[in-house]
């Protein structure tokens, strides 16, 4: 059905009812019969959406359009044993990160505290509440915090995943700070509601493309006062390796953005998937250096 030189597509993303396509050039005059084919071969999707741009908004969402079937975009999704709604033309999923997902949240103390900087709608947070951590879970995208705040309640998940809608460098301050200062704000709403209280070894996770960029946010964000005899947390941001580039290359990288040198003991690389040729998506994993962490605030100690 297609003419010689133009292939079909050879993968797509399902997202619950939906087939996600990024088509080439030479594909896109017959979008629409690669759409009908592939509902037709594949009976439990619905819509076909392709891509038609790169990512270039603060929610990580990009434009899509409709060339098959039902006009559709809210959908529902299953990881390990979580369920998730989403609108997939308002918020940020990628279904390939799935394993990650997983990986990632048995990695955590099932006692412990997330702390989910760009949470999108869940994919850490859900199931890390589903385990028994206490969970902050925040997004700037306003959808992508109503729907974290949805699956929380599909999921039931009561007062163990609290969600807000804010800026993740303001959200991280507000958390580490001062008792008493601005942080008291969000401790006490999350009191109000009978979640339990953040403790000063919360490990934190920036779950988000290119995060290592926000780690400048964790500079002199800690109260001596508070932190200086406790555990400092752990943070887990992705970022991207390029052929050219070493594991010191990446680590050097991070430390620019934290101001400071890594803790060596504690720091370690995992690698997520293929994004592209020649191209990695990284999993970087440390605990916040003290020098860091307390910077222009030592005398508060």
């Amino acid at each position: 059905m297609l003419p010689a030189g133009v292939d079909a597509p050879s993968s797509f993303e399902t997202i619950g009812h939906i087939a996600h396509l990024n088509l080439r050039d030479e594909q896109l005059p017959y979008r629409h019969v690669i759409g009908a084919v592939l509902l037709n071969k594949e009976p439990h999707l619905r819509t076909v959406v392709n891509k038609l741009g790169s990512i270039e908004n603060e929610y990580r969402v990009f434009d899509m359009a409709a060339i098959a079937g039902e006009p559709r975009l809210e959908t529902e999704v299953t990881q390990g044993g979580s369920k998730f709604r989403l609108d997939f033309s308002k918020v940020y999923w990628n279904s390939r990160l799935e394993s990650e997902h997983l990986r990632l949240v048995s990695s955590l103390p099932a006692a412990g505290v997330l702390v989910d900087m760009m949470a999108g709608i869940g994919p850490f947070a859900v199931p890390a509440a589903q385990r028994g951590l206490t969970v902050y879970a925040n997004d700037l995208n306003p959808s992508s915090a109503a729907y974290c705040a949805l699956n929380a309640r599909l999921n039931r998940l009561g007062s163990g995943l609290r969600v807000f809608n804010m800026d993740g460098r303001a959200f991280l301050r507000l958390l580490c700070d001062t008792p008493g200062g601005p942080a008291q704000e969000l401790r006490e709403r999350a009191a109000a509601a009978g979640a339990a209280a953040l403790p000063p070894s919360a490990p934190a996770a920036a779950p988000a493309a290119a995060a290592d960029a926000f780690l400048d946010a964790f500079a002199g964000a800690f109260d001596p006062a508070t932190w200086h005899e406790r555990p400092l947390p752990m943070v887990h941001c992705y970022t991207f390796k390029r052929a050219a580039e070493t594991e010191a290359d990446i680590l050097a990288k991070a430390e620019r953005y934290l101001g400071g040198p890594l803790e060596p003991e504690s720091v370690s690389v995992h690698t997520v998937r293929d994004v592209a040729p020649n191209k990695l998506m990284l999993c970087l994993s440390f605990r916040v250096p003290r020098v860091v962490a307390f910077r222009g605030r030592e005398h508060a100690a």
